[in-house]
C-alpha cells in the first residue's frame, strides 16, 4: 500500500504535485454541481434572438473547480424550418483540453424532440444548467422556453457536502427578507430543512457573511418539526440571511 499526502514545500524539486492530486480534496469533500451562492449562480436567461446569457457563478464539475466572474453569452444554432428541437446549456469538463467551459449541446430536430444525452466519460463530463426548447422556425428565445436544470441532480445538481454519514448531515438554509412574518410581536420564518425531526439534535449557526445581520436582529432558531425549522427575530432583517445547520 502507498500513502500519498500533501501539500508540502518542495526542497530541490522533491515535492512535485499534479492536477489530480491538487483536485483530490474536492472529490472527498464536496459533490459536483453548481455552488448555489448566490441563488442566481450560472442561471441561464434569454438575451436577444437565439442568444442566451449565463449569470456569473461557480461550481465543481468533473471534480475540477470553475468560476465565471461575469455574465457570459452563448448563441444557439438556427432553428429547423419544420421540426422542433431541445438544446442544453452545459458546463463541460474536458480533461484532454485541460479546461472547464460553457457550451451549447444541440439536440436533434423532431416533432417531439428529446433532450440530448449528457456525456459523462473518462475525459469529458457535462453538467446541464438549462434545457431550451427551440420551436420550428423560431428566431428568438424567451425565458418561457428555458427550463432551469441546475437543481436536477441527474443533470447537474447543487454542490453538497460529502463529509457526512448516517450520524450527521449538514444543510445550508437561505432565509429571504420576504420569509419573515410578524407573529405575536416577533418576526418568524419557517424553512423546509430535509432531515430534521421533532426530536433530533440540530446545531444552527450563522454563516460568516450573515453574522452581522443575524446578531443585529436577534435571530434564533426557536422550533423544529419534521423537515422544518422555525427562526425568530426581534426585528425584521432587511437583508437575506444564510444559516448553517448540523443535523445529528
Amino acid at each position: 500500500m502507498t500513502v500519498t499526502s500533501g501539500f508540502f514545500n518542495s526542497e530541490n524539486g522533491d515535492r512535485v504535485y499534479n492536477a489530480d492530486q491538487m483536485n483530490m480534496p474536492y472529490k472527498r469533500i464536496v459533490s459536483n454541481g453548481v455552488i448555489p451562492n448566490p441563488s442566481t449562480a450560472l442561471k441561464v436567461s434569454a438575451s436577444s434572438g437565439l442568444t442566451v446569457s449565463i449569470a456569473e457563478g461557480g461550481g465543481v464539475f468533473g471534480d475540477k473547480w470553475a468560476e465565471a466572474d461575469g455574465t457570459d453569452t452563448l448563441t444557439l444554432t438556427s432553428a429547423h424550418a419544420t421540426l422542433n428541437r431541445r438544446d442544453l446549456i452545459v458546463m463541460r469538463c474536458d480533461t484532454d483540453a485541460r479546461k472547464v467551459y460553457l457550451a451549447v449541446k444541440t439536440g436533434t430536430p423532431a416533432s417531439t424532440p428529446a433532450v440530448p444525452t449528457l456525456e459523462r466519460g473518462n475525459t469529458i463530463k457535462e453538467y446541464a444548467l438549462a434545457s431550451i426548447y427551440v420551436a420550428a422556425g423560431a428566431t428568438s428565445i424567451t425565458d418561457a422556453n428555458i427550463t432551469d436544470t441546475r437543481a436536477d441532480a441527474s443533470l447537474c445538481g447543487y454542490t453538497t457536502s460529502l463529509v457526512q454519514s448516517g450520524d450527521y448531515a449538514t444543510q445550508i438554509i437561505n432565509i429571504a427578507v420576504a420569509d419573515w412574518i410578524l407573529s405575536g410581536g416577533v418576526y418568524k420564518a419557517q424553512k423546509t430543512v430535509t432531515g430534521v425531526t421533532a426530536s433530533n439534535t440540530v446545531i444552527v449557526s450563522a454563516d460568516k457573511d450573515s453574522m452581522d445581520v443575524y446578531l443585529y436582529n436577534g435571530i434564533v432558531c426557536s422550533a423544529q418539526a419534521a423537515n422544518s425549522l422555525t427562526f425568530e427575530a426581534v426585528s425584521k432583517p432587511t437583508a437575506a440571511v444564510k444559516v448553517n445547520a448540523l443535523i445529528i
